[in-house]
């Protein structure tokens, strides 16, 4: 685990947790080129995927969610990795149930009152959807759709949690601390250490003269997605899976939102030096304002 989350690419994403996905660029174009090429895929007849379909998702996930074709393809072959647990917890598929029912000869008793209320008697009466369904491409972009955001949760949800562990130590050997928590310890020390790298990564100035750049990443981050809320999904959908994935682009950034949230209070509290600047508190509270401080946040059943 920790050699996985201390590689280059992966320790790059965990310290800008708010734009994980590089955007598309040639470069990344080549890399995806590249990965895909019959050189490095090299599929046969008793392969059970398709190589053309995952190529074709990539591109179409790399445009709607503009990150970079390679990223998108990971996405997509983590989506297709997926898909036996999927189909596992989403029940049986109709033609299963219907071969459940031969097996069991349903069809013979025909309205026998041994199963007047089976589900497997009556396999539509719960939305079943067919095998074909399940592979058809509306329900694969639904897919890819809840596994984009549910990676940018899950990618925040991390680096919120390294940064937490990376803190320990500032909370054992602090003078105004050491004495409340002198044996605070989550994780081992290589934990803590990525954690604190992470802290500075993100506390880094790049090209920005504030004195809270990790701050200030955070509120536009926060200001992105409010503003995501505000517009509604903008992704090009089919029709069919409309309202499901409005559900998910709302409890998506919402879920995001939280854990941005989560990400500055540690910048705030334990990895800023002194009190945080004036213009990153007064563009916080500005922020809040202009939603009312949430005071009619929507709900989503």
């Amino acid at each position: 685990m920790h050699e996985f989350l201390t590689a280059e690419e992966n320790l790059n994403i965990l310290s800008t947790p708010w734009k994980p996905f590089p955007p598309p660029s040639a470069q990344e174009k080549s890399r995806f080129e590249s990965a895909t090429a019959p050189i490095s895929v090299a599929p046969t007849q008793t392969d059970h995927y398709n190589l053309e379909e995952i190529k074709e998702d990539s591109l179409w996930l790399s445009n709607e969610a503009q990150i970079s074709e390679y990223a998108a393809l990971r996405l997509v072959v983590q989506e297709w990795q997926s898909r036996p647990t999927t189909q596992l917890l989403s029940g049986l598929t109709e033609e299963e149930a219907l071969s459940v029912q031969e097996a069991a000869g349903i069809p013979s008793l025909g309205a026998s009152t041994f199963v007047p209320n089976s589900s497997i008697a009556n396999p539509t009466a719960l939305g079943l959807q067919s095998g074909s369904s399940f592979d058809s491409p509306d329900q694969r972009k639904l897919r890819l759709f809840e596994t984009y955001f549910s990676t940018c949760a899950s990618i925040l949800r991390v680096s919120q949690l390294l940064m937490a562990w990376g803190a320990a130590r500032r909370l054992r050997t602090s003078p105004t601390t050491r004495d409340t928590y002198p044996d605070y310890r989550v994780a081992d020390n290589h934990f803590e250490e990525l954690g604190e790298t992470i802290a500075a990564s993100q506390s880094r100035r790049d090209n920005s003269s504030s004195d809270a750049p990790a701050l200030d990443k955070c509120v536009h981050a926060f200001k992105a997605r409010l503003d995501a809320l505000d517009r509604g999904c903008t992704w090009s959908l089919p029709e069919s899976i409309e309202e499901t994935a409005s559900v998910i682009w709302v409890t998506g950034h919402t879920t995001q939102m939280v854990h941005v949230l989560h990400v500055a209070l540690f910048h705030a509290d334990l990895h800023t030096n002194g009190f945080v600047p004036s213009p990153t508190v007064d563009q916080w509270f500005e922020t809040f304002a202009n939603v009312g401080f949430f005071i009619d946040f929507p709900a989503v059943s």
